[in-house]
């Protein structure tokens, strides 16, 4: 992904699909900073075992995600990548689970307008799409969801985020 403003830096949050697709796409932003929702943690782990090209990329993001945060201050501040971006894991503080059921409780204007569109928490989907309007609330440069899922894109259009396809 190339910036065409390299003194802007922007938030890119990667969905599960383009990691799976591209396991070194978080290190394809240069100077930018790269979000891993947690649930796309959760997710890669459905994949990891399959024994597919699915399965194998999965695996490879868990291992390279391993090799960066050895800790979970490295998860929660970032680290450096080698392109002078860096590579943060968010656990969108918006959000909690909570006697058997998803709930959004800190309020974030984009937030809640998603979560008032899409109140569905169970589907993981919606809970990355909170966390990419929580991180255009809350971060003071441009997020931008990255996601080969249309559906997707089109729901954080809807909600006046910019969401964009991986290439």
């Amino acid at each position: 992904m190339q910036s065409t403003h390299p003194s802007v830096r922007k938030n890119f949050v990667l969905d599960t699909n383009v990691l799976l697709h591209d396991p070194q796409s978080m290190f394809c932003f240069q100077e930018h900073v790269v979000w891993i929702p947690v649930e796309v943690l959760e997710e890669l782990d459905k994949f990891k075992s399959e024994n597919t090209t699915r399965g194998a990329n999965a695996r490879e993001v868990h291992r390279k995600l391993n090799e960066r945060f050895p800790t979970a201050d490295q998860m929660h501040q970032g680290v450096p990548l080698e392109n002078g971006g860096s590579l943060r894991v968010c656990v969108n503080p918006t959000l909690h689970y909570s006697s058997g059921d998803w709930k959004k409780s800190a309020a974030s204007p984009r937030a809640d307008a998603a979560h008032a569109l899409f109140p569905d928490l169970s589907r993981v989907d919606n809970r990355i799409l909170l966390t990419a309007a929580h991180l255009a609330d809350s971060e003071p440069t441009r997020a931008i969801l990255v996601t080969k899922d249309i559906n997707l894109q089109l729901k954080a259009r809807a909600l006046g985020l910019d969401a964009q396809d991986y290439k």
